[in-house]
């Protein structure tokens, strides 16, 4: 379950739970630091792909000399290490391409005023 804040998250542990029993709760939760993982936008990129979108994957073998192709919806990105989702398993960025829109990329405003 997600709360936007701790008070959100009591109120709704006190409505099920006696006083007591969320007064023993709040004094034995315990707050850990946020780590940060999505940060490509700060430095600028913009993803190629976002997920829901309908992507092409090619990949050429020049050893065996064949070519690996699929059509699949992207499920993830994961810019930091350059793949994009297919269920379980990853593909490289640089073997695929949009082929179709599926979701809205996200756009702040910054970008648009350069």
């Amino acid at each position: 379950m997600m709360f936007d804040s701790l008070k959100e998250y009591m109120v709704g542990y006190l409505e099920i739970h006696s006083k007591l029993e969320s007064d023993r709760h709040f004094h034995s939760l315990e707050i850990k630091p946020a780590k940060r993982t999505y940060t490509f936008h700060k430095k600028g990129e913009v993803s190629p792909i976002h997920t829901g979108d309908l992507v092409r994957y090619e990949k050429y073998n020049k050893i065996k000399g064949n070519t690996k192709r699929g059509v699949f919806v992207a499920t993830g990105i994961m810019m930091s290490t350059g793949h994009v989702g297919e269920g379980s398993k990853k593909k490289k960025f640089k073997y695929c391409r949009r082929i179709e829109s599926g979701s809205t990329p996200y756009v702040s405003i910054r970008e648009l005023s350069i």
